[in-house]
């Protein structure tokens, strides 16, 4: 996208140059997200070179993702690069050539791919937090510091130590959508075991955990180092 950032100021000679392609643009079908009735920039030769960029962009990005075995991370990647290029043409003259609908489009697209990271990475682990009580017994709430759930727990924690997202305000928002969850089901969890005299079995209180989140997606471990060495 830098690249090409520039050429917004060259519109004039752009459209002047790819004249010779008109014939083959005359029929041209408005691609997804994009809409008849928008800014006139945006029907220029150069806007449909612009989004037919753009259009390869995201398909090569999409492919790359395919290399990340992690599924969470897969997510992780496409909503930082997707939103890198909304945030690119939103700050830019490009969104004049693009169009409003276009970007909607793709800040929807890069929000479902946070909401499908967190359903991957964060939902089972969140159920067995609520379920962990219900199932019956006390010694199921014990058995969150041996079996599996707690082990998936800590290496959740662990993986956002190390991803990483650039933009501050993108990050926050993810972080705080975890927390509002996350928080709030190992409270319930935490409040339960204290009441049935199993506090023996908390390995985690729950400022620490809040403490542990303010870490992820910086690209380092910092505290959350401590968090699973225990």
């Amino acid at each position: 996208m830098n690249y090409i950032r520039t050429t917004p100021e060259y519109s004039d000679t752009l459209n002047f140059l790819l004249q010779n392609h008109s014939a083959a643009t005359a029929n041209h079908t408005p691609e997804e997200g994009f809409e008849e009735s928008t800014t006139p920039h945006a029907h220029c030769l150069m806007a449909l070179q612009l989004r037919s960029i753009a259009a390869k962009l995201e398909s090569n990005l999409e492919k790359e993702s395919q290399l990340y075995t992690d599924c969470s991370l897969r997510h992780i990647f496409l909503m930082n690069n997707i939103h890198y290029i909304v945030k690119k043409v939103m700050d830019s003259d490009f969104r004049l050539f693009f169009g409003d609908k276009w970007i909607k489009a793709r800040m929807t697209n890069y929000r479902q791919h946070a909401t499908c990271y967190e359903r991957g990475t964060w939902s089972t682990i969140v159920a067995w937090l609520h379920n962990e009580w219900i199932l019956g017994s006390k010694s199921e709430v014990r058995n969150f510091s041996r079996r599996g759930s707690r082990e998936a727990f800590e290496e959740a924690f662990k993986n956002q130590g190390y991803w990483s997202i650039r933009d501050p305000q993108l990050r926050d928002e993810l972080r705080i959508s975890i927390s509002q969850k996350l928080v709030l089901a190992y409270h319930g969890f935490v409040w339960r075991c204290k009441n049935n005299d199993l506090e023996r079995h908390i390995k985690y209180e729950v400022d620490e955990l809040e403490k542990f989140l303010y870490d992820f997606f910086k690209g380092s471990l910092r505290s959350s180092r401590s968090f699973w060495s225990r």
